[in-house]
Protein backbone atom coordinates (compact mmCIF):
# COMPACT_ATOMS: atom_id res chain seq x y z
CA UNK A 1 0.00 0.00 0.00
CA UNK A 2 1.73 3.34 -1.10
CA UNK A 3 0.36 6.86 0.08
CA UNK A 4 1.80 9.87 -2.26
CA UNK A 5 1.60 12.65 -0.17
CA UNK A 6 3.05 16.22 -1.85
CA UNK A 7 6.50 16.68 -0.46
CA UNK A 8 5.57 19.80 0.91
CA UNK A 9 3.49 18.49 3.31
CA UNK A 10 5.94 15.82 4.06
CA UNK A 11 8.59 18.17 4.87
CA UNK A 12 6.02 20.48 7.37
CA UNK A 13 4.95 17.19 9.30
CA UNK A 14 8.57 16.09 9.42
CA UNK A 15 9.66 19.49 11.11
CA UNK A 16 6.41 19.80 12.98
CA UNK A 17 7.07 16.15 14.44
CA UNK A 18 11.06 16.56 14.91
CA UNK A 19 11.56 13.42 12.49
CA UNK A 20 14.27 12.16 10.52
CA UNK A 21 14.05 11.39 6.67
CA UNK A 22 14.54 8.09 6.90
CA UNK A 23 11.50 7.67 9.72
CA UNK A 24 8.01 8.43 9.07
CA UNK A 25 7.13 9.02 12.54
CA UNK A 26 9.03 6.75 15.70
CA UNK A 27 7.34 5.31 18.60
CA UNK A 28 6.57 6.65 21.97
CA UNK A 29 9.75 5.16 23.94
CA UNK A 30 8.08 6.02 26.64
CA UNK A 31 7.45 2.21 28.17
CA UNK A 32 4.78 3.04 31.05
CA UNK A 33 2.30 4.56 28.34
CA UNK A 34 -0.30 2.33 27.23
CA UNK A 35 -0.87 2.13 23.38
CA UNK A 36 -4.31 4.51 23.71
CA UNK A 37 -2.17 7.40 25.34
CA UNK A 38 1.19 6.93 23.12
CA UNK A 39 2.31 10.00 21.88
CA UNK A 40 3.76 8.38 18.63
CA UNK A 41 2.08 6.51 15.89
CA UNK A 42 1.27 2.94 16.32
CA UNK A 43 3.99 0.42 15.00
CA UNK A 44 1.89 -2.50 13.01
CA UNK A 45 1.13 -5.64 14.47
CA UNK A 46 -0.72 -7.42 11.93
CA UNK A 47 -2.60 -10.03 13.33
CA UNK A 48 -1.59 -8.99 16.86
CA UNK A 49 -2.96 -5.56 16.77
CA UNK A 50 -5.28 -4.69 19.61
CA UNK A 51 -6.82 -3.12 17.05
CA UNK A 52 -7.04 -5.73 14.64
CA UNK A 53 -10.78 -6.70 15.22
CA UNK A 54 -11.36 -2.98 14.09
CA UNK A 55 -9.10 -2.27 11.21
CA UNK A 56 -10.56 -1.75 8.08
CA UNK A 57 -7.04 -2.82 6.16
CA UNK A 58 -7.08 -6.43 4.06
CA UNK A 59 -4.96 -8.86 5.35
CA UNK A 60 -2.79 -8.86 2.48
CA UNK A 61 -1.78 -5.14 2.42
CA UNK A 62 -1.22 -5.84 6.60
CA UNK A 63 0.87 -8.34 6.45
CA UNK A 64 3.63 -5.75 3.77
CA UNK A 65 3.33 -3.47 7.00
CA UNK A 66 3.84 -5.43 10.13
CA UNK A 67 6.40 -3.48 11.93
CA UNK A 68 6.04 -0.37 10.14
CA UNK A 69 4.22 2.76 11.18
CA UNK A 70 0.08 2.05 11.53
CA UNK A 71 -0.80 3.22 8.08
CA UNK A 72 -4.00 4.30 9.18
CA UNK A 73 -2.43 6.48 11.81
CA UNK A 74 -0.09 7.63 9.04
CA UNK A 75 -3.44 8.46 6.64
CA UNK A 76 -4.71 10.17 9.69
CA UNK A 77 -2.02 11.96 10.23
CA UNK A 78 -1.09 13.54 7.11
CA UNK A 79 -4.88 14.47 5.87
CA UNK A 80 -5.51 15.83 9.25
CA UNK A 81 -2.12 18.23 9.71
CA UNK A 82 -2.41 18.91 5.20
CA UNK A 83 -6.33 19.99 5.73
CA UNK A 84 -6.13 22.32 8.63
CA UNK A 85 -2.79 23.81 7.30
CA UNK A 86 -4.92 24.73 4.34
CA UNK A 87 -8.13 25.41 6.27
CA UNK A 88 -5.96 27.89 8.46
CA UNK A 89 -3.66 28.70 5.60
CA UNK A 90 -0.44 28.23 8.08
CA UNK A 91 2.54 28.77 6.47
CA UNK A 92 5.92 27.20 7.12
CA UNK A 93 7.49 30.04 9.47
CA UNK A 94 3.58 30.06 11.61
CA UNK A 95 5.77 27.86 14.21
CA UNK A 96 3.11 28.48 16.74
CA UNK A 97 0.27 27.43 14.58
CA UNK A 98 2.04 24.18 13.21
CA UNK A 99 2.69 23.50 16.94
CA UNK A 100 -1.23 23.98 17.62
CA UNK A 101 -1.92 22.05 14.32
CA UNK A 102 0.56 18.96 15.80
CA UNK A 103 -1.66 18.99 19.24
CA UNK A 104 -4.90 18.80 17.52
CA UNK A 105 -3.79 15.72 15.18
CA UNK A 106 -2.26 14.06 18.50
CA UNK A 107 -5.15 14.55 19.85
CA UNK A 108 -7.46 13.11 17.07
CA UNK A 109 -5.29 10.00 16.85
CA UNK A 110 -5.71 9.35 20.19
CA UNK A 111 -9.33 10.09 20.03
CA UNK A 112 -9.26 7.56 17.07
CA UNK A 113 -7.66 4.86 19.07
CA UNK A 114 -10.36 5.24 21.72
CA UNK A 115 -13.27 5.05 19.58
CA UNK A 116 -11.32 1.63 18.11
CA UNK A 117 -11.16 0.49 21.96
CA UNK A 118 -14.57 1.24 22.48
CA UNK A 119 -15.77 -0.43 19.72
CA UNK A 120 -13.90 -3.51 19.41
CA UNK A 121 -14.90 -4.05 23.35
CA UNK A 122 -18.31 -2.42 23.37
CA UNK A 123 -18.94 -3.91 26.56
CA UNK A 124 -16.22 -1.71 28.81
CA UNK A 125 -18.23 1.81 28.27
CA UNK A 126 -20.50 1.41 31.50
CA UNK A 127 -19.23 -1.24 33.66
CA UNK A 128 -20.66 -2.55 37.14
CA UNK A 129 -17.87 -1.96 40.36
CA UNK A 130 -16.32 -4.51 42.13
CA UNK A 131 -18.73 -3.76 45.04
CA UNK A 132 -21.54 -5.90 43.78
CA UNK A 133 -24.08 -3.35 44.55
CA UNK A 134 -25.16 -2.87 40.86
CA UNK A 135 -23.21 0.86 40.76
CA UNK A 136 -22.15 1.31 36.99
CA UNK A 137 -19.63 4.15 36.37
CA UNK A 138 -18.25 5.02 33.29
CA UNK A 139 -15.01 3.22 31.73
CA UNK A 140 -11.54 4.82 32.46
CA UNK A 141 -11.39 5.21 28.24
CA UNK A 142 -14.66 7.05 28.01
CA UNK A 143 -13.49 9.39 30.70
CA UNK A 144 -10.00 9.83 29.06
CA UNK A 145 -12.25 10.37 25.44
CA UNK A 146 -14.13 13.27 27.74
CA UNK A 147 -10.93 14.74 28.39
CA UNK A 148 -9.33 14.38 25.11
CA UNK A 149 -12.47 15.98 23.66
CA UNK A 150 -12.05 19.03 25.96
CA UNK A 151 -8.14 19.38 25.11
CA UNK A 152 -9.12 19.22 20.90
CA UNK A 153 -12.28 21.98 21.60
CA UNK A 154 -9.81 24.33 23.49
CA UNK A 155 -6.99 24.09 21.11
CA UNK A 156 -9.45 24.56 18.03
CA UNK A 157 -10.78 27.61 19.50
CA UNK A 158 -7.54 29.27 20.56
CA UNK A 159 -6.26 28.42 16.49
CA UNK A 160 -9.61 29.62 15.44
CA UNK A 161 -8.89 32.96 17.77
CA UNK A 162 -5.80 33.67 15.86
CA UNK A 163 -7.36 34.06 12.70
CA UNK A 164 -8.99 36.90 13.28
CA UNK A 165 -5.83 38.80 15.45
CA UNK A 166 -3.19 37.78 12.90
CA UNK A 167 -4.67 37.87 9.65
Amino acid sequence: MNINVPQTIVEKIRAAWNMSAGHFMPPSKDKKKSALDSNGLLICRGVECPYRAVCDIPDEDIEAAVNGTCLKEVAVLVVRFAGYCKEFEIEDHDTVDIQQVRQLVDIEIKLIRCNKFTSANPHTIIYETAYGNGERKLHPIALYELKLLNQHSRLLKDLVATRYTHR
